[in-house]
């Protein structure tokens, strides 16, 4: 699954055209709640990159928890912070966001209350 065809990539991109935030580090940002709301929405899609990355030592466990834990833990060492949004900017950015192309490519079908819940911190 490549970012650039869920969540993280639309909303990465949508964050840099109207905001400016560089695209890159959006996708940084939001890829671990990314993880966290497709796992609640398929827990199976995950399951054999866990089994790889725990093969490889890469995370301590076989489960999201592990994944998210070792995302969070290089964002801390490259000073990636949460992008905060206010009540405004999370409304008119879902609305946007489920209207783009790329989300069909996604694994799971995302809701505006999903897409909400992505862009809050």
């Amino acid at each position: 699954m490549h970012s650039e065809q869920n969540l993280t990539g639309a909303s990465s991109y949508q964050l840099a055209t109207h905001y400016g935030y560089s695209h890159a580090y959006c996708g940084a940002s939001f890829l671990e709640k990314s993880i966290s709301i497709i796992n609640k929405k398929n827990n199976r899609l995950f399951k054999e990159l866990l089994k790889e990355l725990k093969s490889k030592k890469i995370i301590k466990n076989n489960s999201i928890k592990s994944l998210i834990n070792k995302l969070r833990e290089i964002k801390k060492e490259y000073k990636i912070e949460n992008i905060i949004l206010d009540n405004i900017q999370i409304s008119k950015l879902s609305k946007i966001i489920l209207k783009m192309p790329m989300l069909g490519y996604s694994p799971v079908v995302l809701s505006k209350k999903d897409v909400e819940e992505f862009l809050k911190y």
